[in-house]
C-alpha cells in the first residue's frame, strides 16, 4: 500500500522540491516534524475512530494533499501563492499518510 500512494516519492523528492525555494531547511525539518506528531497521534485515533475509518479518511485527505501539490506543479514561474499550495499539499500528505496509512500498513 505504502507504494501504491506514493509516500516513497514524496518523502525522496521533497527536499529537492524544497531546495528550488529559499527555505529548504525549514520545510523539511517541519515535514520531519509533522511525520512525527502525526505518528504518535495514530494510536489515539485508532482507539477513537477505528482502522476503516482512518483508512478512508487518509485516502480523502491524502488525494486533497496529492491534488494541491498536483496545482503547485502547474506553477510556470516564481509564483509564491502556488508554492505554498505546494508546500501545505506535500506537508499535509506526509501527515495524514503517518497517522493513517503508515501505522496501519
Amino acid at each position: 500500500m505504502q507504494q501504491l500512494t506514493g509516500i516513497n516519492t514524496v518523502c525522496m523528492y521533497a527536499p529537492a522540491i524544497f531546495e528550488k525555494q529559499d527555505n529548504s531547511d525549514a520545510l523539511s525539518a517541519a515535514m520531519a516534524g509533522i511525520q512525527v506528531v502525526f505518528a504518535a497521534l495514530t494510536p489515539l485515533f485508532i482507539d477513537r475512530y477505528g482502522r476503516r475509518t482512518l483508512f478512508i479518511w487518509g485516502m480523502v485527505f491524502c488525494s486533497i494533499g496529492h491534488l494541491m501539490a498536483c496545482i503547485g506543479f502547474t506553477d510556470d514561474g516564481d509564483n509564491t501563492a502556488r508554492n505554498w499550495v505546494l508546500n501545505i499539499g506535500i506537508l499535509l500528505y506526509s501527515g495524514v499518510f503517518n497517522a493513517t496509512y503508515g501505522a496501519l500498513t
